[in-house]
């Protein structure tokens, strides 16, 4: 499968669990050097948030990985320009989630990486309706709008 072909897939089955009013565990697919896909099981802890920028970079360089794809529900922030974050926030003593509701969105946060070639990061907006929850459109962000403990860029 090429790569636009398994995002697609890892987008349309992040809707259907959430359409069928289940969570989106974290999906991670690690793209092998023959070109082959294998998708691992994760449960993404909070122990695990914090040791994935060093735990992610060790798999990938054992199993010679030439890219991956990850996919996670997650809480994005969005600041009018030339707005700074709460302080807060950007020392850690508060999480997105914490922020009111008008600050913040819940998403589909995916990331595609090719080693030395190209890092895309996606989201998809989660709409919560009272008929359950659904996902908008993957909409690609900038590598300048992006940083986190869970973007690996190389290993």
């Amino acid at each position: 499968m090429k790569r636009d072909e398994v995002l697609a897939e890892v987008h349309k089955m992040a809707g259907a669990l959430l359409e069928s009013g289940g969570e989106c565990p974290p999906v991670l697919l690690i793209e092998d050097q023959d070109g082959d896909w294998v998708l691992c099981d994760i449960q993404m802890t909070d122990k695990l948030k914090r040791v994935w920028s060093t735990i992610l970079p060790l798999l990938l360089r054992e199993v010679c990985a030439k890219g991956y794809i990850m996919a996670t529900e997650a809480w994005m922030a969005s600041f009018p320009k030339g707005t700074e974050p709460p302080e807060e926030l950007t020392k850690g003593k508060i999480k997105i989630s914490d922020l009111p509701p008008d600050d913040r969105q819940e998403i589909l946060f995916v990331v595609s990486v090719v080693k030395g070639k190209s890092v895309s990061v996606l989201t998809s907006p989660i709409r919560n309706a009272p008929s359950g929850k659904s996902l908008g459109d993957l909409t690609a962000l900038s590598q300048e709008e992006v940083e986190g403990r869970l973007l690996v860029k190389d290993w």
